[in-house]
């Protein structure tokens, strides 16, 4: 009876500790949603570098390797799965930065201070919520008419010439930043043709033409109120 009682224990003890190790967020299926290239972007003037993540083990954690890349980034060697998206690390495991899903890539602000900006470049899928609906830094990003979380096939930011359904009003400004003027509106329903998206710090910018193709500006793929995010257009109609 001591023994069986003993045997018990050993076995609820293990257990508990299965259970500790499968709750981490460093396992092989966290780890499939963020392995392969990134674009980055920290606004510098040196311009974007690629950071590679690999499932391979170097020293222990999963791989990371950048190209180009200057400051903090220049020194990563490792990376893991941590929180709603992933933490790169540098000489001797220092933290280099923590990055998180927000409209569709990955933002960090690095140990200097800057912020980088991570796009996908090998289809990665992540962010993803129970139900299809995508996350943005841990809540979905919203359609403006069913306010449910959008599908994936609304998150498509297209990268080329094509029509695309505008689902709530979207101002047209004469650039890229936000704060430049507003030259325009596109409304709720209307089917428009955009020439491609580009990735800013403003989030995806979509170049526009109006007035039988004399005046061109920027929408917005994705927009905020009251510090919800929705999805500005479906593509195709």
């Amino acid at each position: 009876m001591i023994g069986a009682a003993i045997l018990l224990r050993w076995f609820g003890a293990l257990g508990a500790i299965l259970a500790v190790f499968a709750a981490l967020p460093g396992t092989a299926s966290a780890q499939a949603n963020y392995v392969g290239n990134w674009t980055v972007d920290t606004g510098s003037m040196a311009g974007s570098c690629k950071l590679e993540l690999s499932q391979q083990a170097f020293g222990g954690l999963p791989k990371a390797t950048t190209f180009t890349c200057l400051g903090p980034l220049a020194f990563a060697q490792n990376w893991q799965p941590s929180g709603n998206g992933f933490t790169v690390y540098g000489l001797n495991r220092m933290p280099i930065a923590s990055f998180s899903p927000e409209r569709g890539r990955m933002v960090g602000r690095l140990s200097d201070g800057s912020i980088a900006t991570l796009t996908p470049g090998s289809g990665q899928q992540f962010g993803f919520a129970q139900g299809g609906g995508f996350q943005s830094g841990g809540k979905c990003i919203h359609h403006p008419q069913s306010g449910y979380c959008a599908p994936p096939e609304d998150m498509t930011v297209p990268r080329r010439a094509t029509n695309v359904l505008v689902l709530h009003p979207l101002a047209v400004r004469t650039d890229q930043d936000l704060n430049s003027k507003q030259i325009g509106l596109v409304e709720k329903g209307q089917c428009v043709r955009i020439d491609g998206c580009l990735d800013t710090r403003w989030g995806p910018r979509c170049l526009i033409k109006l007035n039988n193709g004399t005046v061109q500006g920027y929408i917005n793929k994705f927009f905020t109120q009251k510090d919800t995010t929705f999805v500005g257009f479906s593509v195709g109609c």
